[in-house]
């Protein structure tokens, strides 16, 4: 892991800036890395502060500053050369500008005059270093994330038609305008002055590797108000008036890219620039309030580099690199802007740029643990693999010193500090990769002959091991095929004997003490040699896992893979021998069953103990059933003996008989006046006596014990199931009487 580099670049002031009083010191050089920024006093930062909410001066860090007065080529040397250098080398490399309008990101990056930039340096620097090294044919073309494709005859052609047009175009342009200068007529051909050649006749790419050739292909395209355009897709004089946007997409492995982007094959740093200055005439340009042509839209050149060999594979592409330089267009406040559609791009520019910031930010802290969310802006989705460790980002900041735009300066700083503190993981680059595979490469081939040593050495003594293992298994399945046979023979001589007279059940004893004394010697045997089976079949196991070799070298262990299975199905063939020999022993025993009269006592003894089981069941019902008739009779009783003290307790006025008239006031009373006769109740029964006829307890006892007495058993067991009535309380009885 290592930090993303910053670097910070200052612009000059110009005259009218001067005379207008933008110089205030605001912006300080203390150091190389280190800048401090003082807030004027007409500035919305200077308000905050005198209100004690922020602070007015602010210090900030960065890889290196470099002073307006650095040329282009010191500032080329000190950022830009490295990066060719490892594009060359087979890694990817992100150079991006960012700043406010106005603020010389475009300067920085193409130039001005015969002041070139960055991006003519670079191209001018790479084509130096592969004189005699390029690939000039166009079967071979860059796809999607950083694929390489095959071209036919046919798009062979279509890919020299398209590229000959754009640098046609160009020519034609540059003729109408003869006699005047603009920023693009130096481009290249500044470089190629006397003194420019002298400091670049040293970078000679005598450091790279031997056989190989290379084939560079360019792209140049623009991202307006979130929408992708392809600015080498049609010439500027064919160019539609409402142009194809392009649409994101992701390869099979989830790496983005410009699906149907255009990219042309240039032989020469002229062609590459003839190219660009094309494209460059169909970017969206507009005047703003801090520039009179400030560019729109975030436009993005990239430059691939195939490395072919081609003597191998008849010209296959063996890698690809990619160094990309995005022109950020510059951040604005939208309130500035005098029309609705500066108002608009100034909008998503200002999107598009801080969710550049937020992408940042997550990954300041840690990208595996916070979302980065590369998908809110096209700009930082085209973007994402040089964040995520397929590549290393280079970011340069431009600022304007000027006193008017210090709070636009002061937000752009703040995004660059962010970014400084952003870690990323480098990746290898093909050269190491290739270094490593010879390396895996040659220990294979050691560990294929070490293994291939030690699977012969394994084949011969496992060779030895199972054919002796077989002898003594068929050694031991003959000695009890052998005892079989004798106890079958004994067992046939033994049923021919006539028992004696005297003692009919004394042979038979004998044959079954002999019988099961063998059988015990047989199962005895034979658990021993399950035993002996299981442990070898553990054994050869351990001897399979280690057979198993890792990566090729395991199509090797066929032979020995082979001879395991010979023995697996020996080892089967066994199995099956020893469990037909304990089926045999099996038979034998069910036939010394037989013979010796066991079955037939087994059954009876089983007949014996269900007709047990059925008699005991009979019992326990039975002494049920008593137990029932016994508590019924006891509640019977219960019963009666409350009725019968009941009855006795009755008031004299029920049974008198004699009693005057009017001696008793009770309702019902016989006794009543005569007067009462008409309220009286009719004569009735009463209603003890018609439920209980007067019966003495003796009566009542030996009644019912006669009829017990005559009763069946089957009878009292019915009798003795049937619910009795619950006893009546003498509260309830007195109740029912008092209503009577």
């Amino acid at each position: 892991m290592e930090k993303v580099k910053v670097f910070l670049r200052i612009r000059p002031l110009t005259d009218r800036e001067k005379e207008e009083g933008e110089e205030q010191g605001c912006v300080a050089v203390q150091d190389e890395e280190t800048l401090m920024l003082k807030a004027p006093k007409e500035s919305q930062n200077m308000r905050t502060a005198e209100r004690g909410i922020t602070q007015s001066i602010h210090k900030f860090s960065f890889s290196k500053i470099f002073s307006p007065e650095t040329t282009q080529q010191q500032f080329y040397e000190s950022t830009m050369k490295k990066m060719v250098n490892d594009v060359l080398q087979g890694e990817n490399r992100l150079l991006y500008t960012y700043g406010v309008t106005n603020s010389g990101k475009t300067y920085t990056i193409q130039g001005c005059g015969r002041e070139a930039g960055l991006l003519p340096r670079a191209l001018s620097s790479m084509f130096r270093k592969l004189q005699g090294r390029l690939y000039d044919s166009l079967d071979l073309k860059p796809v999607m994330y950083q694929d390489v494709r095959h071209l036919q005859p046919s798009e062979i052609r279509a890919e020299e038609i398209r590229r000959n047009s754009l640098l046609k175009e160009d020519e034609s342009m540059t003729s109408r305008r003869v006699g005047t200068t603009t920023i693009w007529d130096s481009g290249i051909g500044g470089l190629s002055a006397t003194s420019n050649a002298a400091t670049l006749s040293h970078s000679r790419g005598d450091e790279l590797e031997e056989g190989v050739q290379f084939s560079i292909w360019v792209s140049f395209y623009e991202i307006y108000n979130e929408f992708l355009y392809d600015l080498l897709d049609a010439s500027p004089s064919l160019q539609p008036r409402k142009r194809v946007t392009l649409r994101l997409s992701d390869d099979k492995h989830g790496n983005p890219y410009v699906k149907d982007l255009c990219w042309i094959q240039v032989r020469s740093a002229e062609e590459a620039w003839r190219i660009l200055r094309a494209g460059h005439r169909n970017q969206s340009f507009a005047s703003t309030h801090l520039n009179q042509n400030s560019s729109r839209s975030h436009s993005i050149f990239s430059i691939r580099v195939l490395h072919i060999r081609p003597e191998a594979n008849s010209g296959k592409a063996q890698g690809i690199s990619e160094l990309t330089v995005c022109d950020l267009a510059g951040s604005e406040r939208c309130k500035e802007q005098r029309s609705g559609e500066r108002m608009k791009e100034a909008t998503n520019i200002n999107t598009s740029l801080l969710t550049l910031g937020r992408c940042i930010a997550a990954l300041r802290h840690n990208q595996n643990k916070y979302v980065v969310p590369f998908r809110d802006s096209k700009l930082t989705r085209v973007l994402q693999g040089f964040f995520c460790g397929r590549g290393i980002s280079c970011m340069v900041v431009n600022i304007n010193p000027c006193a008017s735009i210090y709070d636009e300066t002061l937000q752009a700083l703040k995004f660059s500090a962010i970014a400084t503190q952003v870690r990323v993981g480098r990746v290898l680059n093909p050269g190491v990769l290739s270094l490593c595979s010879e390396t895996l490469e040659t220990q294979q081939a050691l560990i294929e002959e070490r293994y291939e040593d030690k699977i012969t050495n394994l084949q011969k003594h496992l060779k030895k091991f199972y054919s002796q293992e077989l002898k003594e298994r068929d050694q031991q399945i003959e000695a009890l095929s052998a005892d079989l046979e004798k106890m079958k023979k004994g067992d046939t001589v033994a049923a021919a004997v006539p028992p004696p007279p005297g003692d009919p059940e004394a042979p038979r004893r004998s044959q079954r003490l002999t019988s099961q004394s063998e059988l015990g010697r047989l199962r005895a045997e034979l658990e021993q040699c399950r035993a002996e089976l299981l442990a070898k079949t553990q054994e050869l196991t351990k001897l399979k896992e280690q057979l198993v070799v890792p990566g090729s070298t395991g199509t090797m262990t066929a032979a020995a893979d082979r001879k395991l299975e010979e023995g697996q199905r020996n080892l089967r063939q066994l199995r099956a021998d020893l469990q037909r020999l304990g089926l045999d022993l099996q038979s034998g025993e069910r036939a010394c069953c037989r013979n010796t009269g066991a079955e037939k006592l087994r059954q009876a003894l089983m007949a014996a103990d269900e007709t047990l089981a059925k008699q005991d069941q009979i019992l326990l019902e039975l002494q049920n059933g008593l137990t029932l008739v016994k508590a019924d009779l006891r509640r019977k009783a219960e019963t009666l003996a409350q009725a019968q003290a009941v009855r006795l307790q009755l008031p004299p006025c029920g049974l008198a008989t004699t009693a005057t008239p009017g001696s008793c006031k009770k309702r019902g009373c016989g006794a009543a006046t005569p007067s009462d006769a008409e309220n009286r109740p009719p004569n009735k029964r009463p209603f003890f006596q018609s439920l209980f006829p007067a019966r003495t307890p003796t009566q009542k006892y030996s009644t019912r014990a006669a009829e017990e007495a005559n009763l069946t058993p089957y009878s009292q067991i019915l009798r003795s199931r049937q619910h009795s009535p619950p006893p009546r309380s003498p509260v309830i009885t007195r109740g029912l009487r008092g209503k009577r």
